[in-house]
């Protein structure tokens, strides 16, 4: 009897069979409907390139294609989950502590402006368009996930905090005697919330906020928040998956706001608390953790019971539109959205409390959340978005008849050359000449406005009066 010889088949076998995966998953793949949004990473899923002479000669084409053939393989978010079981093995571990290093870089698509490098160098692309579907992120070297809480790890640069102290300062000398001027700097949490064995000097955060007040002029009013938040910190501060701090902690902080700007605190027992479930922000988006995905935020908020009508404006105030104070259709990974809707370049809320007073803040998103407090005391609070404001703060008070002026960032802003940068061009930014037409008819070219730039060296990929 001939022997039949099965090697030979069961290597056709698997042949036809790898085939057949190959054609089937190319079939899957074409016919499967395609998302604009990948909900694991809160990014902008590429899109299927242009075939054209130029991107393939380029080779622009295939980089295109391939980034589209991965971002809409089938089956792709149930790999994401399974490789974020996996991920949990990732990092330096101590115990229940876990170390993230070179987590991944935002795209082009999701690239916030308020970026934190190296002390020496700054390269930024100011003419991106912040993607509306991201809160800003404060890029770190480190990120920690420790009992199921993300923490920055934040390092100051001396040079960088007695440059911006210098500014402030320079404001304080260049306005009006009658502008009442506040700075409050925001600790992110991790002075509270790290171990006592994590190989980190104790209190960083506080020790570069109280250095940093230090340095400022005696007549600038300075809130000390690190000070107000220690008694409450096994309060609920800080969120456990976003950069962010809690209306809860902002409100503390308010409440010493007012001991410095003279003011009686509204109880938090007589503001309605909302509630907004599942809220998972942008430290697990930028981790991935499985961790942080077994211990999502809440967004808990407390509304005042003023009432207020609110205006938004473009980056040079014009162009006025509706907003809120509270945007309340804010939901899911946008939950931290609710305290003022968006990040606008410009914004003035009108209160029921009609007694002439106004206060500009300057801020990044961290006093999103504290500002919808101060519409119980001010007739008008302005808003203004040192990232995509362009104009003239000096102006803009005295255009609107503000005498307070307060300064809220959080703790990493102010150790960014970039903020600086940015504030100085607030101080000093002017609208350029009309064009002149000389006696022999020649037209000119508009005047040049020329802004001073910081000591330090600063090199920006865009112009320095370009906000977005």
């Amino acid at each position: 009897m001939k022997e039949i010889n099965w090697s030979g088949g069961i290597l056709r076998f698997y042949a036809l069979f790898f085939v057949g995966i190959l054609i089937s998953g190319g079939i899957a793949f074409w016919i499967a409907p395609k998302n604009q949004i990948s909900e694991n990473e809160n990014r902008k899923l590429a899109e299927l390139p242009s075939l054209t002479y130029s991107n393939i000669i380029t080779g622009k084409f295939a980089a295109e294609a391939e980034s589209y053939y991965s971002d809409n393989f089938v089956g792709r978010n149930t790999f994401i989950s399974l490789a974020n079981i996996i991920n949990n093995y990732r990092g330096i571990h101590n115990s229940n502590i876990r170390i993230y290093k070179n987590y991944p870089t935002p795209t082009a698509d999701t690239l916030p402006i308020d970026i934190k490098l190296p002390p020496d160098t700054m390269q930024i692309d100011t003419a991106l368009q912040p993607d509306p579907t991201m809160e800003p992120f404060n890029m770190i070297e480190n990120l920690v996930v420790y009992n199921k809480r993300a923490l920055q790890i934040f390092t100051p640069v001396k040079s960088v905090l007695t440059n911006y102290a210098d500014l402030l300062n320079q404001y304080r000398q260049e306005l009006a005697d009658t502008i009442t001027l506040y700075c409050m700097v925001i600790p992110t949490g991790a002075d509270f919330y790290l171990p006592d064995n994590f190989s980190r000097k104790k209190n960083v955060e506080k020790n570069a906020i109280d250095y940093f007040y230090t340095l400022l002029n005696d007549t600038i009013k300075t809130i000390d928040v690190c000070s107000a938040l220690l008694p409450h910190k096994q309060e609920y501060l800080h969120f456990n998956t976003d950069h962010h701090w809690t209306n809860l902690g902002a409100y503390y902080a308010y409440r010493d706001f007012c001991k410095a700007a003279d003011l009686v605190p509204l109880p938090i027992d007589s503001c309605k608390r909302v509630v907004i479930h599942n809220f998972l922000g942008t430290l697990y988006y930028k981790t991935l953790s499985e961790e942080l995905a077994q211990n999502p935020d809440s967004v808990i908020y407390y509304k005042i019971p003023n009432k207020t009508t609110a205006q938004s404006f473009s980056k040079t105030g014009s162009q006025p539109k509706p907003a809120n104070l509270y945007a309340e259709y804010h939901k899911g990974r946008n939950a931290y959205g609710v305290f003022l809707g968006h990040d606008y370049p410009l914004m003035s809320v009108k209160s029921d409390i009609k007694n002439g007073k106004r206060i500009l803040v300057v801020k990044d998103s961290f006093g999103n959340a504290f500002i919808p407090f101060l519409a119980n005391h001010y007739e008008e609070v302005w808003i203004l978005d040192y990232r995509y404001y362009i104009g003239n703060i000096p102006k803009l008070l005295k255009d609107h008849q503000i005498s307070n002026l307060l300064f809220a960032h959080n703790i990493f802003i102010i150790n960014n050359k970039y903020t600086r940068t940015k504030e100085l061009n607030l101080l000093r930014q002017a609208k350029p000449k009309p064009p002149v037409t000389p006696k022999d008819s020649t037209l000119l070219h508009k005047d040049t406005v020329k802004i001073p730039l910081p000591t330090s060296q600063i090199q920006l990929n865009s112009p320095v009066n370009q906000s977005e």
